[in-house]
C-alpha cells in the first residue's frame, strides 16, 4: 500500500506553522573556478563512422588489425580509404591499437577542435557492463540497446552497474560529491528538467533551471493587482511535520528553491553582457548563449564549480 501512487497522491500535508527558511547562499570561495558543460546531442547517431581506424599494425589473437575487423564488420557501410582523409595521429607511447584514426569527412569542426587540443575522444565507452552475444543479450544486460530514448537516458545517468543513488544522474552525483569535498558547486540545466542534474533520493541538491529565452521574474500576481499572494504562498508551503506527505514536502521545498533561484538569476544573470556571443538566431545559439551568463556570474553567486547541462536535438541519423 505504501508504494502505490494513490497512497502518496491522496496523503495529507501537515504543516507545523513555520515559514520555510530561505535557502542559504554559499560563502565566498577562494578556489579557482572551473565549469563543466555537458552537451547531449540527442538522437540516434552512427558513432561507428564518426571515428574509424586508418593505419593499424597491432593485431588481435585472430591475426587481424582493427582496420581489418572494421572493414569485415561494416562491409559496404565502412568508410573507404578515400573518405578517410581527416586524419588524427595517436601518441607513439600509448596503448592505442592504431597509429592513425580518421574522423568522418563531414565533421570538419570536430577535426579542427581535436587538432587544436580542445576535443578528446573516449572510444568504446558506453553502458554495456558485461560481454554478451546476439543470442543472450536480452538476459545479460538491462539496457534497451535499440531504443533511442533509453540510450539517451543512460547517457544522462552513466550508471550501468546501478552503484549511484536511485534516481540520480552523472552531473548531479558529480555536483553532490564536490559539495561533500567542500566546493561551492551548483548544478544547472538549460530549458529542461533532466535526471542528469539529479543527485538522487538521498541528496538535498536541487538544480536550477535557466531559460534560453531570457530571465523572467516570478510574478504570482498581475502588476496592477494590489493583493500580494506571495506571503500566503510561503505560508501554504511552510515547514511540514515528519509524517507529512512526501510529494507535498518535495513540491514545497523545490518551489521555495525555485523562487530563490529566480530572484538570484534576476540579480546576477539578467544584467550580464556577453561580449562575444554565439552567432546566429537559431535555438542552438540561444541555448549556448544562456550558458555564458552562468559562467560569467560565478563570483557574484559565490560558486567555484558550475555543472551545466545542455541538450541539443536533431541528431538522429535515420534520414541521413
Amino acid at each position: 500500500i505504501v508504494n502505490t501512487p494513490e497512497f502518496h497522491s491522496t496523503g495529507l500535508t501537515r504543516r507545523i506553522g513555520q515559514i520555510r527558511p530561505e535557502p542559504e547562499s554559499p560563502p565566498p570561495s577562494s578556489n579557482r573556478y572551473k565549469a563543466v558543460v555537458y552537451v547531449l546531442l540527442a538522437g540516434g547517431a552512427d558513432s561507428y563512422n564518426m571515428l574509424v581506424p586508418h593505419t593499424c599494425t597491432k593485431k588481435n589473437n585472430g591475426g587481424q588489425t582493427v582496420l581489418e575487423q572494421y572493414n569485415a564488420l561494416r562491409s559496404s557501410m565502412a568508410m573507404t580509404s578515400s573518405e578517410r582523409y581527416r586524419i588524427i595521429d595517436t601518441k607513439s607511447n600509448n596503448e592505442q591499437p592504431c597509429e592513425q584514426f580518421a574522423i568522418h569527412p563531414e565533421l570538419k569542426i570536430v577535426h579542427e577542435l581535436y587538432k587544436q587540443g580542445d576535443l578528446a575522444f573516449f572510444a568504446n565507452a558506453g553502458v554495456i557492463h558485461k560481454p554478451f552475444t546476439k543470442k543472450n543479450y536480452k538476459q545479460r544486460i538491462e539496457t534497451q540497446l535499440f531504443s533511442h530514448p533509453s540510450m539517451q537516458e543512460e547517457a544522462r545517468r552513466i550508471d550501468p552497474f546501478g552503484n549511484g543513488n536511485p534516481g540520480s544522474g552523472i552531473l548531479g552525483r558529480m555536483c553532490d560529491k564536490l559539495i561533500e569535498k567542500g566546493y561551492n558547486a551548483k548544478a544547472s540545466s538549460i530549458n529542461v528538467a533532466t535526471i542528469a542534474t539529479s543527485a538522487g533520493d538521498d541528496s538535498e541538491l536541487i538544480p536550477q533551471y535557466v531559460s534560453s529565452r531570457g530571465i523572467t521574474m516570478f510574478h504570482p500576481k498581475p502588476r496592477k493587482e494590489t493583493f500580494d499572494p506571495l506571503p500566503y504562498i510561503k505560508e501554504m508551503n511552510g515547514v511540514t511535520a515528519l509524517q507529512s506527505n512526501i510529494f507535498g514536502e518535495t513540491w514545497s521545498k523545490e518551489l521555495n528553491q525555485a523562487i530563490h533561484d529566480n530572484r538570484e538569476q534576476m540579480e546576477h544573470l539578467s544584467n550580464i553582457v556577453i561580449s562575444n556571443p554565439a552567432e546566429g538566431n537559431d535555438r542552438y545559439a540561444k541555448i549556448m548563449n544562456a550558458v555564458l551568463p552562468i559562467i560569467l556570474s560565478h563570483k557574484e553567486r559565490n560558486v567555484d564549480r558550475d555543472i551545466i547541462y545542455v541538450e541539443l536535438g536533431g541528431w538522429d541519423h535515420h534520414k541521413e
